[in-house]
This record gives C-alpha cells, sequence and structure tokens, in this order.
C-alpha cells in the first residue's frame, strides 16, 4: 500500500493541469446538447483528453462515426510507443490481466512520471503505476462531471475563455519542444512536424474546405511521413 499511495502522490500536480482541462471539455459537450452522463461516460471509458476533444468537436461538426474512429485512433498510436516502455520496466511479476487494466491509464503526463523511473533503471512497480493513474484517472473525469455540471450555471463569457484551455495545454507543451530543439534532431523533427501537420490542417479546410475528420488525420499523417526519416548525422544504431 506504501508504493500504491507513493503514486497516487505523485498524480497530484498531473490531477491539478487536467481539472481544468476536464472541466473544458464537460462545457463543450454540453454546449452542443449533450447530457452530464454523455460527457461523464467519455471521460470514463475513453480517458484520452485531445482525442476526446477532437471526438467531441468533430461531432458537433458533423462527422461521421468511421472519421471520428479513424481520427482517434491515428492521434492516439503513440500510446502504443508508451505502453510498450513502460512495459519493459514494470516488475516482471506483473501479471497480464494486471498489466492489460494499467495499459488503459497511460497517458503523455501519466507516461512523464512513469519515464523518469524508466530513464534511471528503476523497475516499475504495478502498484505505484495503479497509484499514479488512479490519481490523474479521477481527476479527469470529476473535472469532466463538473464541466457539464456547470455548463448551464456559469456566464457565456467564463464558458467562452475556458475553452482556450486545451489550446493553451498543447502550446505550452509546444513551446517546451522549441525551446528544447537545440537538444537534438529528433526534437527540432518533432517541433518541424506539428508545425507542418497544423499548416497542412489549416491549408485543407480552410483553402480546400475538406471536413475535419478527413483534413486532420491527413495532415497529421503527411507530416510524419515527411519527417519520419533519419537525419544523415544521426548515428545507426
Amino acid at each position: 500500500m506504501r508504493l500504491f499511495f507513493s503514486g497516487l502522490a505523485a498524480s497530484v500536480p498531473i490531477a491539478s493541469g487536467y481539472v481544468p482541462v476536464a472541466i473544458t471539455f464537460g462545457l463543450i459537450v454540453r454546449s452542443g446538447g449533450l447530457s452530464v452522463l454523455d460527457a461523464g461516460l467519455a471521460s470514463v471509458i475513453v480517458f484520452a483528453g485531445a482525442a476526446q476533444f477532437l471526438a467531441a468537436q468533430m461531432f458537433l461538426s458533423g462527422a461521421g462515426v468511421i472519421q471520428i474512429v479513424v481520427s482517434g485512433w491515428l492521434l492516439n498510436l503513440r500510446h502504443l510507443l508508451m505502453s510498450s516502455v513502460v512495459a519493459d520496466h514494470l516488475d516482471r511479476r506483473t501479471s497480464l490481466p494486471v498489466r492489460s487494466v494499467l495499459a488503459f491509464g497511460i497517458t503523455d503526463e501519466v507516461f512523464g512520471v512513469a519515464g523518469r523511473k524508466a530513464a534511471a533503471g528503476e523497475p516499475i512497480h504495478p502498484a505505484f503505476l495503479a497509484g499514479l493513474e488512479l490519481g490523474a484517472y479521477l481527476a479527469w473525469v470529476s473535472g469532466t462531471v463538473v464541466g457539464a455540471v456547470a455548463g448551464n450555471v456559469l456566464p457565456p463569457s467564463v464558458r467562452d475563455a475556458m475553452g482556450m484551455a486545451l489550446y493553451a495545454l498543447f502550446a505550452a507543451l509546444l513551446a517546451g519542444l522549441i525551446r528544447d530543439a537545440a537538444a537534438g534532431s529528433r526534437r527540432r523533427k518533432m517541433v518541424f512536424s506539428a508545425l507542418t501537420a497544423g499548416g497542412l490542417n489549416w491549408l485543407l479546410r480552410g483553402v480546400f474546405g475538406m471536413d475535419a475528420g478527413l483534413a486532420f488525420p491527413l495532415a497529421m499523417v503527411a507530416a510524419a511521413v515527411v519527417f519520419s526519416g533519419r537525419d544523415a548525422g544521426e548515428r545507426t544504431q
């Protein structure tokens, strides 16, 4: 139990960042005419912030189910890599069912904390990871419900302001990559890939009038393909 509560304590910084963004998600879902139950179940079942925002916006704009599913799948492909890294450093005695449950709770921020242990060569105890994930999960679900319930209470100006939270979060993540871009070619690739994908998405939607459900995955895949090659200066492993 000590390791579980240690993980729960480590989740506090993540939870403090999740709550305002989750509230925004709840507000967006309610503004589109969906119910509190719809918003709550989305976070309970999916638990993938960016993918949930994408799905909500696409649903409200009239995108089809297949477009929403494919776009969300592409957006979350990075979780395969993150989960594999965590799995390699998870205590070897951890059973497959437990690993499967823990895989559900892997997010970018959870991986950031668990990845520090992996980078230091330390094994990740399943109890610690469970506490870390549970704290983040409860913060995200509770924030969503609060936002959905408050959707009809908060004044429009406040709802509009909180709608910028997700954009601010990803802008902060991108700003950190830009700041550290000088550290190596891989980070420069990440920055250029993100900027290229954003530019292509704007071009396809704003200039060619393409539907968001098609423009987004096309822009993301195109940017990933362009910047997926190795630089000439990179060492061959």
